[in-house]
């Protein structure tokens, strides 16, 4: 985000006290918001998916959520949104700001996929998609571990709901 191409950077914040913060990193930069409750163990790797279908977590209201997404040749219109739905609250939301034909990984450790719904939607601005005219981009969507969606081709957005109490 910064330094060779601008001054970009980024900043995170909880109840007003920041948490995390930069700029300058290679592909991507991570940091963990929250915990589980006090109950879970902590993941063995946080950071890799586990590929298994297991869950790293002992209890059924804490469940791993990851997407990994591949940009197309034109990365500026492709926005990302995980989003609580009764809350409204987002937990991811990146848009116009990756590079092209890179992989990102978004991860959420803690859902309570169980008695909540929450929304992830992928959009591009040119509508069509992530792959195949301009590029091989993709989106793979784990739960737990275990692929539950993928994709490329879906023109203007696409939309997955997940969770017990999503209608």
């Amino acid at each position: 985000m910064c330094c060779q191409f601008g001054d970009g950077s980024y900043s995170v914040s909880v109840n007003g006290q920041e948490i995390g913060a930069g700029g300058n990193f290679s592909s991507s930069a991570s940091f963990s918001v929250g915990t589980c409750p006090a109950s879970n163990p902590t993941p063995s790797s946080p950071s890799v998916p586990s590929g298994e279908g297991t869950s790293p977590y002992t209890t059924s209201n804490c469940t791993k959520v990851e997407l990994r997404l591949r940009t197309d040749g034109f990365p500026e219109e492709t926005a990302v949104r995980l989003k609580d739905v009764n809350s409204g609250e987002a937990f991811w939301y990146v848009a116009h700001s990756f590079e092209p034909n890179r992989e990102y990984v978004f991860e959420q450790e803690c859902l309570n996929l169980k008695d909540e719904c929450y929304q992830l939607t992928l959009k591009d601005g040119f509508g069509d998609g992530l792959c195949c005219g301009h590029g091989d981009g993709y989106y793979r969507l784990y739960v737990s571990g275990e692929m539950v969606a993928e994709g490329g081709q879906f023109g203007d957005s696409v939309t997955h709901m997940l969770g017990d109490a999503c209608d």
